[in-house]
């Protein structure tokens, strides 16, 4: 509840929707559905984002894990310098 409060009187976002939807909006035609088209088109691509960034950041962490387990096996394992 505490989230949906914050996101609803979120000055940015207030703004930018009312910079951005008149635009795309045609006064002779009833208005909800033409908002509701736009509210779910930009949250489909805020969502397709956000989605994008998690996978991005778990494939990092899984490659960055295994790289660095990697360097220490063989720091352990052979008694030379650090490889460069």
């Amino acid at each position: 509840m505490q989230g949906l409060l914050v996101a609803l009187s979120n000055p940015k976002a207030i703004v930018f929707t009312t910079a951005l939807f008149p635009q795309f909006i045609d006064i002779t035609e009833p208005l909800l559905p033409q908002f509701l088209i736009l509210v779910a088109t930009f949250m489909t691509g805020s969502f397709s984002c956000l989605l994008a960034y998690s996978v991005l950041a778990q494939r990092l962490k899984v490659r960055s894990k295994s790289i660095l387990s990697g360097q220490v096996s063989y720091w352990l394992l052979i008694d030379e310098e650090w490889p460069e």
